[in-house]
């Protein structure tokens, strides 16, 4: 259930686009490390202490946030039902909070702005899955929330991929990024289709 996180920032490492390349990839180990052992709460605070100290950096903060979102969805689906709506408040909270400027700097082309908003999508699409698990299971038509999960997910990805494809299509851009996001565009193709196809 966890790989679709995976795949996307494995994608964004390898296409060495993006500034502070070397960064990234430690930070990658460092998050992944205390995923690893279950130290949620740490890679929060790590996320959040990294964020604050790029008040001149947005894109930098914009791919820490990405990253507390990825912990954050990573934590909750690992928590039982009652535990995990409290986590996924956060989730929504850094939506509206930060949604004004991922607008912003995917206007600029921002590789960092794309993945918040995948990761968002993700993070629908991973929580719409468990509660349809949950719903399948017996738990009940008023608290059944798989299809706003997931209607949200698909919605999400939609508003990408037009986005990108729309980027795709600028001849001012180099060669280099048009290749970047056309294998961008092939990850949020295929999760769209696996969102339609759960609805």
């Amino acid at each position: 259930m966890l790989r679709p996180f995976v795949s996307f920032l494995f994608l964004l490492s390898a296409v060495s686009i993006c500034s502070g390349a070397v960064e990234r990839d430690r930070t990658l180990r460092i998050i992944d490390g205390l995923l690893q052992r279950g130290l949620f709460e740490s890679a929060i605070l790590f996320c959040e202490t990294e964020s604050k100290k790029s008040n001149d950096n947005p894109e930098r903060a914009v791919f820490f946030v990405s990253e507390k979102v990825r912990v954050l969805t990573r934590w909750a689906l690992t928590r039982p039902k009652v535990q995990r709506e409290p986590i996924l408040r956060q989730v929504e909270e850094l939506d509206k909070q930060w949604k004004p400027e991922a607008d912003r700097l995917i206007a600029t082309g921002s590789f960092e702005a794309f993945q918040l908003s995948y990761q968002l999508a993700l993070s629908d699409l991973e929580t719409g899955d468990i509660a349809r698990l949950e719903e399948k299971g017996g738990a009940s038509n008023k608290e059944n929330r798989s299809d706003f999960y997931l209607e949200r997910a698909g919605q999400r990805l939609d508003d990408l991929l037009k986005t990108v494809e729309a980027r795709i299509a600028d001849r001012t851009i180099p060669r280099s990024k048009i290749d970047a996001l056309v294998a961008i565009r092939l990850q949020i193709e295929y999760q769209t289709a696996k969102v339609w196809r759960t609805l």
